[in-house]
């Protein structure tokens, strides 16, 4: 048959339908990084025309994955999470089906043909297991271990590959190449070479495996530890130092892979694990909370250069609301609570997809709070049950705590008055209380109710300080904002507002002063003493809710800050009995991972 010569003819055959696959794909390709930058720049419309397409690429799915699970996390809309998980399902299908095509090819980028499909295989995974979780289905997020256990075994997989960089490319000419240089040069710039397809798929590759193994490894090291040794005993092999150094890799990528490192990276350095208050001496934690961070900054300190990222990523995608977010809580970690709420004051019409319209307004509505602008902050969180059907009870009551510090200070009725019907509009709407806010609305009103008149009852509490604490907002307030703070609490004579008060003056500097008032009111209602000076968990006390583990925590950073490395021992004593308390407890706010995190730090 070679002879006649049907054999070689077949073979050039199936090199030119190679060829052609391969460029095809690498349009696809190009033209789908392109779309997800328009969807991340709030210009899904321009994306249409590609989502569109109907086509069997594991590529082209994975795009309409990622553009529903942009939308999916910020939104968390029932039914978008569905047909997002029923994308990157039918994406997992298609890469499959793509990898058995292709791994015969001859090599045409630096990689073993078909890793780009593994690779959007991994993404696929990894976004399916995240729907998982947020969908709030315990059955779907035990489902989503066994998925992000297989995109973990993708990117393992991926991870031993050996890269090749001397593999020859597969030559094109000019007029082949047309739509492919358009492509990539419209989303890269003119500059860009558009001679070698394989440069493509290498950075698909690069990029999507430094990022999803960067997030799963991350992500998995910040598990508690006895959870963290099953999945190490099941094959989980995480480093958070590796996961990291892959996610600061990314942020210089040339496609949305960059910006979404950036995002996890931010929401990493401000999570409780490292924005909590057990502060190790010369870091930037330190200068943040000296409030001299601008200062002393170093230009190659990991915050810097996350500043320095975002303010990059910000000018590629001029419209994207998610980088507002992100910019607005980052100024608020360094303090900058004006300038945060500068740049969160967006028209709210300007914010094209919905599901941000909400975060937005609701963070700058916190720092509003937190600066003691309570009259506006009471009509913005009204607004906010305008914006979103699921916090009606949170937001109802969070604007009644505002009026009712508008009543202390104007002696204005009207604000009473209508703070005791926010109130009972908040009851009406607390009574689902699988939801961890709603349950608190509800407890706290129905602990108010017992003690008398609703009204009259709250306005004697420190309901705004409980929140203050929950949002982590004494250690972002100004100086100014804390002794006011302070202030409001005077007169207040229960544990709860003298646990408060030592935590404002801790944040003020005036370490001496919240010391002995957490060791004389605060500490005696949580704890007994042993004849050996040993503090124990006391069966009763008078603290609600939070502030039995919170008292115990705060004991434990004032030990730290007055005392650092010496009295260690100590600071793990305290430690040791707020997380013995649990977190089974509404306003939790990240304290119990805090407990945990900063148990780590010590040791």
């Amino acid at each position: 048959m070679t002879i006649l010569g049907f054999g070689k003819s077949s073979t050039k055959k199936d090199a030119a339908t190679e060829k052609e696959m391969v460029l095809s794909e690498a349009v696809i390709l190009e033209n789908g990084l392109a779309a997800i930058d328009t969807v991340m720049d709030e210009r899904k419309e321009d994306a249409a025309p590609y989502l569109s397409i109907k086509t069997n690429s594991g590529l082209h799915k994975l795009v309409h994955g990622v553009v529903g699970s942009i939308e999916a996390f910020f939104g968390q809309d029932p039914e978008q999470i569905r047909q997002t998980a029923d994308h990157l399902a039918t994406c997992e299908t298609a890469a499959y089906k793509n990898i058995d095509r292709t791994h015969n090819y001859t090599p045409y980028c630096s990689y073993p043909p078909g890793t780009e499909y593994k690779v959007a295989l991994a993404e696929a995974e990894l976004l399916g297991a995240c729907m998982m979780i947020i969908s709030e289905s315990m059955l779907e997020m035990t489902k989503a271990l066994y998925k992000l256990k297989k995109a973990y075994s993708t990117l393992y997989e991926i991870q031993q590959m050996k890269k090749n960089p001397n593999y020859t490319p597969y030559s094109y000419t000019p007029a082949e190449l047309t739509e492919y240089a358009k492509a990539r040069h419209a989303r890269l710039g003119p500059k860009v070479s558009a001679n070698n397809v394989g440069e493509s798929y290498d950075e698909l590759i690069d990029t999507g495996f430094r990022l999803c193994f960067g997030i799963i490894q991350v992500v998995f090291s910040m598990i508690p530890p006895g959870l963290s040794k099953l999945l190490s005993a099941i094959g989980f092999k995480c480093s958070r130092e590796d996961g990291l150094r892959l996610l600061w890799e990314s942020i210089h990528a040339p496609n949305v892979q960059a910006t979404v490192a950036l995002v996890v990276l931010m929401r990493y350095y401000d999570s409780p694990m490292q924005s909590s208050d057990l502060i190790l001496p010369g870091t930037e934690e330190e200068l943040i909370a000296k409030g001299s961070f601008f200062e002393n900054k170093s230009e190659d300190s990991p915050r810097s250069r996350m500043y320095q990222q975002l303010m990059v990523a910000r000018a590629r995608y001029p419209r994207s609301s998610i980088l507002v977010l992100q910019q607005g809580q980052a100024e608020a970690t360094l303090h900058r609570l004006d300038e945060a709420i500068a740049i969160l004051s967006v028209d709210l019409n300007t914010v094209h997809m919905r599901q941000l319209k909400e975060p937005i307004y609701e963070n700058r509505t916190k720092w509003l709070t937190c600066l003691h602008q309570y009259r506006t902050s009471a009509n913005s969180f009204i607004e906010l049950v305008d914006l979103t059907p699921k916090c009606h009870a949170w937001y109802n009551y969070l604007a009644a705590c505002c009026l009712l510090e508008v009543y202390k200070e104007e002696e204005d009725p009207a604000a009473k008055a209508k703070a005791a019907a926010l109130l009972e509009k908040a009851a009406s709407h607390a009574s689902d209380k699988k939801q961890h806010l709603r349950k608190y609305v509800a407890h706290r009103i129905q602990q108010l109710k017992k003690e008398g008149t609703l009204v009259e009852v709250a306005v004697k509490k420190p309901l705004l300080g409980e929140v203050f604490y929950y949002w982590n907002g004494y250690s972002k307030m100004p100086q100014n904002a804390l002794e006011k703070s302070y202030k409001k609490l005077n007169g207040m004579d229960d544990p709860q507002s003298a646990l408060l008060q030592a935590v404002i003056l801790r944040n003020l500097g005036r370490l001496d002063e919240g010391y002995k008032l957490m060791n004389e009111q605060v500490i005696p209602h949580v704890v007994t003493f042993s004849s050996d000076a040993k503090p124990h968990l006391s069966s009763k006390t008078p603290l609600k809710d939070w502030a039995p583990p919170a008292a115990l925590y705060e004991r434990a950073i004032f030990e730290w800050d007055l005392y650092g490395s010496r009295n260690a021992q100590q600071v793990k004593q305290w430690l040791a009995l707020a997380e013995k308390w649990g977190d089974d407890y509404e306003l939790n706010g990240g304290l119990g991972q805090k407990i945990r995190f900063d148990m780590e730090k010590v040791q």
